[in-house]
């Protein structure tokens, strides 16, 4: 039994341009949150540790209140199996762009995030400080060395500490506005 995401894929909302559902800086953080602390949760709380090995945004399906939560685990591995697959045969899987690094042949990775944040519609309501801090841990997860990126648990503590610091400056617009 599935819970019924009734707004379908973020995919499908980062592609309507209309809505203002997503247009929100305080939501796409939120959708951020979810995802990691879902991969987190992944990573670190079941035994053994799994591995999604195809985040994106076709997988990532929204709540009627626009919660975020990771779909499609087809190609999802124990952590433990991974140190014994085939280099050659770990390329092949996941959807090009969306997996680690030290999955894609020359360290392609899209920067789903990186597009997102820099929606025109997006950077006239957040500041500068924001969306740079955003990039910058966009572009920490990018890191060749698996070693060198952030853990999920500092993605999580990082994503918590840019939406409230976001919510705390539109409440101090509204209060002045």
């Amino acid at each position: 039994m599935y819970e019924f995401m009734e707004s379908g894929s973020l995919r499908d909302w980062l592609y309507k341009r209309s809505c203002l559902e997503v247009q929100n800086w305080n939501r796409r953080i939120q959708i951020a949150l979810d995802v990691a602390s879902g991969l987190h949760y992944l990573h670190n709380f079941t035994d053994p540790p799994y591995v999604h090995k195809d985040i994106s945004s076709s997988n990532v399906l929204l709540s009627r209140h626009f919660r975020a939560k990771i779909a499609n685990f087809s190609l999802a591995r124990a952590a433990e199996a991974e140190e014994h697959v085939n280099s050659s045969l770990r390329l092949a899987l996941g959807s090009k762009g969306y997996m680690a690094p030290e999955y894609t042949e020359f360290g392609l990775v899209t920067l789903r995030l990186i597009h997102m944040l820099l929606d025109p519609i997006l950077r006239s309501r957040c500041s500068m400080e924001v969306v740079l801090r955003m990039v910058r841990l966009s572009l920490a997860c990018l890191q060749q060395e698996p070693e060198s990126r952030p853990s999920m648990a500092e993605i999580v503590s990082s994503l918590s500490k840019i939406q409230l610091d976001v919510h705390r400056s539109e409440s101090v617009l509204v209060r002045l506005g």
